[in-house]
């Protein structure tokens, strides 16, 4: 394919789907570039972001794919007695937010939140709740998104008035800390899994845009509710002065304990910095940050899907194009004492309502009915599954062996066909499971086949016969972890 200037992302995305980044090869072509720099330096970039973004975005997927699986089903018994977060959508119509995340510069901005406090509602990331608190500042809402279970050290010991806002891919380990935590909100997920929720419960969840970072969530939070302006902290996107997060840190302090004469503090810090390939970009001051290409991806959300309603009050890092930078001063010394009350009551009632008795959101009969049937589909798939991974074996093993004229490998190939009949009509139970399927799906569609010999790549059919082998063994495998996991939710509830 031929591409012509001027092309976008999008156009990218188009062409190259269905097709690994590995195997791309981009070679810039010299005359060109002396001919026309500036044109052809802008195609690059958009060719090198867009390969990147690709990369970053599969390894994320292919990380976390059983992780996002386990902690949506773990999470299934608790969430039931939380609310859901549309209950607080437009509840603080014309208000300004302050949304804080953790990065470097929040050490220097931490006195300006706490002089102003009173003229915002305050959403914090959960990585930035231990430093506010330690500081003496309490959120009003505390976002939480990451499924890792490292996660959960953030909300340890928390015994603050802040309330909770969940997204249901979250580590399970959060909710099980204390039961003031489940004083709190629930969010929907763009992952099928959800759906068992969805069906049964008696008003909307609801949905807030994903754009990677746990801020990206926030912010479009704060503008379901109503926000007149979105205001940023802390949200760095790059390493400035050095450092990965704001000095005070959960995960800093827990160095103390980890801290050796092999491994001191700066290590951990240094490989921090480098575990992704060293970027730079441009801070509002003009001087040149140190960042990443998971970063630049946040930044580029935020660029990407900014509005008037969003200023910037981060003191250093990098500077996101098109949101203007302030200063706290500027923004709140002279909020009106009406806003200031309007504020107060808003508080009020995000407390008073996530402390209320929860009404019954989801009907749980209907619920757990699903749920045992669902677990009784899981087991009878799984037999399926079984007997295609079988077949699927023997017939790679047929090809391998070069015995296809052998009147076993037709008999074979009906079966095989029979099984992938009954496998694409259960449509529903596939789309459940394949969050927990991304890593082979991945290597099918978009041909990552590191799992595929030499061999395998050269002899189209065998190759072929390999990945339906990887189809029907991650399709099991994911069955199992599902049922197991089902079951255990189920019992629980």
């Amino acid at each position: 394919k031929i591409l012509f200037s001027p092309f976008t992302e999008e156009t990218l995305f188009q062409n190259f789907k269905g097709l690994a980044s590995h195997p791309v090869t981009f070679i810039s072509h010299r005359g060109s570039f002396l001919w026309r720099e500036s044109e052809y330096s802008k195609l690059k970039f958009i060719c090198e972001k867009f390969f990147k973004k690709k990369d970053v975005n599969i390894a994320t997927l292919t990380k976390f794919e059983k992780l996002w699986t386990r902690n949506i089903i773990q999470n299934i018994p608790e969430l039931l007695s939380m609310k859901p977060v549309s209950e607080l959508f437009g509840k603080a119509k014309g208000l300004p937010f302050v949304v804080c995340g953790a990065g470097p510069s929040l050490f220097y901005d931490l006195q300006w939140i706490t002089k102003y406090r009173e003229c915002f509602i305050l959403v914090c990331v959960d990585t930035s709740l231990h430093i506010l608190s330690q500081n003496g500042i309490e959120p009003d809402i505390i976002y939480s998104v990451d499924p890792q279970a490292l996660n959960s050290y953030y909300l340890q010991g928390y015994e603050g008035n802040g309330v909770l806002v969940f997204d249901p891919t979250s580590t399970y380990h959060t909710l099980r800390l204390s039961e003031k935590l489940r004083k709190a909100f629930f969010s929907s997920s763009p992952f099928p899994l959800i759906n068992i929720l969805k069906k049964h419960s008696k008003t909307e969840i609801g949905d807030i845009k994903f754009g990677g970072s746990v801020s990206t969530n926030a912010v479009d939070f704060a503008e379901l509710m109503g926000a007149e302006k979105v205001y940023f902290v802390g949200q760095d996107l790059a390493f400035t002065e050095g450092y990965a997060h704001c000095r005070g840190a959960v995960l800093e302090e827990r160095l103390n304990f980890k801290e050796t004469r092999y491994f001191r503090r700066e290590k951990h810090n240094f490989k921090q910095l480098t575990a992704l390939p060293k970027m730079y970009t441009k801070g509002y001051d003009g001087k040149i940050h140190q960042t990443n290409e998971k970063m630049l991806i946040f930044k580029k959300w935020f660029s990407d899907s900014h509005n008037n309603k969003w200023i910037n009050l981060t003191s250093a890092g990098a500077e996101i194009e098109g949101i203007p930078q302030a200063t706290f001063t500027k923004s709140f010394e002279n909020t009106p004492n009406e806003t200031k009350k309007a504020i107060q009551n808003a508080r009020e009632f995000i407390k008073q309502f996530a402390n209320k008795p929860t009404q019954e959101y989801i009907h749980l009969p209907n619920l757990t009915e699903e749920m045992y049937g669902t677990i009784e589909e899981l087991s009878s798939f799984e037999k399926v599954l079984l007997e295609g991974l079988e077949i699927s074996q023997k017939i790679y093993t047929v090809i391998l062996q070069n015995r296809e004229e052998n009147r076993d490998f037709k008999n074979l190939l009906i079966k095989m066909d029979k099984i992938d009949t009954e496998v694409s009509a259960r449509e529903n139970l596939s789309l459940m499971i394949s969050s927990s399927l991304q890593r082979v799906i991945l290597s099918i569609t978009e041909g990552y086949d590191t799992n595929l010999t030499v061999e395998e790549k050269a002899n189209k059919r065998l190759g072929i016969a390999k990945k339906s082998v990887l189809l029907y063994n991650g399709l099991l495998e994911s069955t199992r972890l599902n049922r197991k996991l089902l079951k255990k939710a189920y019992y629980r509830i």
